[in-house]
C-alpha cells in the first residue's frame, strides 16, 4: 500500500470535453446534469477522508447508464483523461499497483464503483492505476465500515506496520507476514488498513513472493560457503542485503515487503549461516 498525490486536472473541463463529444439526447441528458455531477466532484474531495460515508446523488436510471457510457465509450476526452492521471503518477506508482505495492498496474479501479456512483465514472480522483488481481478482487465492493483504503485521501503511515518473521529451515517453519498498528494512527485508520489487507489477501500474496524469492538468496550463500569463512560470511551478506534494502526503503518505503523481508532476514544471518555451513 502506497499513499499517493491525487491529480491535478481539471475535471470540470474533462467533463465538459466529454459530454461535448456525445451526440443527441443523451447529449443533452447530460447538460441537464452537469451541474449536479460538478457538486458532486465538490462534495467528493471535501469529504475525501471520509469515503466512506459517500451515498450516490441519486441519478434516474436513464441518467445513471449516460454517465456510466462517459467512461465505457471510447473518446478522445475519455483517453486524455486516463493519460493525465497516469502522467500525474510518480515513477514509483507507475511502477507498482498502491493497493497491494507487488504487481505491475495496467488498468483503472473506481474506487467508488462505477455501478454505484455513475456521478464519478470520469472523476479522476475516483480513478486509481491498479494491477489487474486487486481491481478484479475488489470489484463493485463498496462499505462504509469494512472498505478497501483510498491511496489518494486515506492515511497511509510510512511508520512500519507490515512484519515478517521466519526461522531456518524456511521448508518446515515457512516465512509468515504480520501487520502491527504504529502509535502514530488511529484505531480506525489502523483497522482500515487490516481491512484492506484482509480483504486483498496480501499477507498470503506476500508470503508466496518470500517463499520464492529466499531460496534462490539461501542457494546463492550457499555457493559462497567454500569461499569465506563464518564471519566473513556474515559480514558479506550483511553488507549486501543492507545496501538492497537501503536503496529499496529510499524508494519504496518501510512497508514494501522486500523490505519488510529483508529486515527480517538481516535479523537472522547467524542462524542463516550457521544453518547454510
Amino acid at each position: 500500500m502506497r499513499k499517493q498525490v491525487p491529480p491535478l486536472i481539471n475535471d470540470e473541463q474533462i467533463l465538459e470535453d466529454i459530454i461535448s463529444a456525445k451526440r443527441g439526447k443523451r447529449k443533452d441528458r447530460l447538460n441537464i446534469i452537469k451541474p449536479q455531477i460538478r457538486d458532486a466532484y465538490n462534495h467528493y474531495i471535501v469529504n475525501g477522508a471520509y469515503l466512506g460515508t459517500m451515498v450516490p446523488v441519486g441519478l434516474n436510471n436513464t441518467y445513471k447508464t449516460d454517465m456510466e457510457h462517459c467512461y465505457d465509450a471510447p473518446t478522445r476526452s475519455l483517453s486524455i483523461l486516463k493519460e493525465a492521471v497516469k502522467m500525474e503518477l510518480a515513477a514509483v506508482d507507475k511502477e507498482l499497483c498502491p493497493y497491494c505495492f507487488v504487481r505491475e498496474p495496467g488498468e483503472f479501479d473506481h474506487y467508488l464503483p462505477k455501478s454505484k456512483f455513475q456521478e464519478f465514472s470520469v472523476f479522476s480522483k475516483n480513478l486509481i492505476w491498479s494491477c489487474h488481481q486487486c481491481n478484479h478482487k475488489k470489484r463493485e465492493y463498496f462499505s462504509s465500515t469494512d472498505r478497501y483504503l483510498n491511496t489518494y485521501y486515506d492515511a497511509i503511515p510510512d511508520e512500519p506496520f507490515l512484519f515478517c518473521r521466519f526461522n531456518m529451515p524456511i521448508e518446515e517453519n515457512g516465512i509468515d507476514f504480520f501487520l502491527q498498528k504504529p502509535d502514530t494512527i488511529t484505531d480506525q485508520q489502523y483497522k482500515d488498513i487490516e481491512d484492506h489487507v484482509r480483504k486483498l489477501g496480501l499477507i498470503d500474496t506476500y508470503a508466496q513472493r518470500a517463499s520464492q524469492i529466499v531460496p534462490i538468496w539461501l542457494n546463492k550463500w550457499k555457493n559462497l560457503c567454500s569461499h569465506y569463512d563464518e564471519d566473513s560470511l556474515k559480514n558479506h551478506i550483511t553488507i549486501d542485503l543492507q545496501a538492497e534494502m537501503d536503496a529499496e526503503l529510499a524508494k519504496y518505503g518501510n512497508n514494501y515487503f522486500n523490505v519488510v523481508l529483508k529486515r527480517a532476514v538481516l535479523e537472522r544471518i547467524p542462524e542463516i549461516v550457521a544453518y547454510l555451513n
